[in-house]
């Protein structure tokens, strides 16, 4: 009996330590990781949601402005501002902030130098006094706000190597603990339970977001804002089922493996023991 509910336990517990793996393995090699974190922006179409918000946004405090002056303004600003702009910013800000993240150095940086004299060429009337705020990078760090991230990120590689030991740890010991005749069976009981939490964290994140958005943009009266917050959701959902799906299907392939390898293995010991006791006689 007390066998029986220790592995019980170790099987609940080696399911969450397989969850808890995604979850690292997510933010490690998703979040923090530029390029697919870039795919997922490019394919939610950020950039483009974000040049069609910031010349609304650039003009929304100009109360001086006639309404056809801040059109003209935005159209101006939107000649500048182009998805393929906001694409190469991104680009720059994702990854100066991801390696800082991980090395600490070196300082995590906004160039955006070439926004004044782009203004002028798209026919904005700017000052002198813009070349000198955008004269120097934007420096992400400047509070030193962002210092204690890399110590964290070493303390999150620890956390990363420890979930992963623990749940081989978990199987190993589930694999003495379970009855002679039981261990495929149980083995392949963790992997069953471990793909029907990722196919139910899967169906959340695909049908969720639909209904929790326009709860979020309800207040937002711009439409090109709106459609900056969705992309982003979609962008966040798209990351996640990007390693959601691929954890679900292995679990679930790997339970069909053991379940079918432990009837294999009943059968051929089905046909054999006739024949050793036919020998036996």
């Amino acid at each position: 009996m007390g066998r029986r509910l220790l592995s019980h336990l170790l099987i609940t517990s080696a399911v969450f330590s397989l969850i808890g793996v995604f979850f690292v393995t997510f933010i490690d090699s998703g979040v923090l990781n530029s390029d697919k974190l870039l795919s997922s922006l490019k394919d939610a179409k950020v950039p483009e949601a974000l040049a069609k918000a910031v010349p609304e946004i650039a003009t929304g405090d100009s109360n001086d402005l006639t309404e056809a002056e801040k059109a003209e303004m935005q159209e101006k600003i939107a000649k500048v501002v182009t998805p393929a702009y906001v694409t190469n910013k991104l680009e720059n800000i994702t990854g100066t902030l991801i390696v800082f993240m991980r090395e600490g150095e070196p300082a995590p940086v906004l160039d955006v130098s070439d926004f004044p004299q782009m203004l002028r060429d798209s026919g904005v009337d700017v000052g002198t006094d813009l070349d000198k705020n955008f004269a120097e990078p934007i420096q992400l760090n400047k509070d030193g706000t962002l210092d204690s991230i890399p110590d964290f990120y070493k303390t999150f590689s620890l956390v990363k190597l420890a979930a992963i030991l623990l749940c081989l740890g978990l199987f190993t010991a589930e694999w003495f603990v379970a009855k002679k005749g039981e261990k495929l069976k149980r083995i392949g009981r963790i992997f069953l339970h471990a793909g029907i939490w990722f196919s139910a964290f899967y169906a959340v994140v695909v049908l969720v977001p639909g209904k929790v958005s326009p709860n979020i943009t309800k207040e937002i009266d711009s439409t090109a804002v709106v459609d900056l917050v969705q992309s982003v959701i979609s962008a966040v959902q798209s990351l996640l089922t990007t390693f959601l799906l691929p954890f679900a299907v292995v679990c679930i392939v790997l339970a069909l493996v053991f379940y079918i390898v432990r009837h294999l293995k009943k059968k051929d010991q089905a046909t054999t023991s006739p024949a050793r006791a036919v020998q036996s006689r």
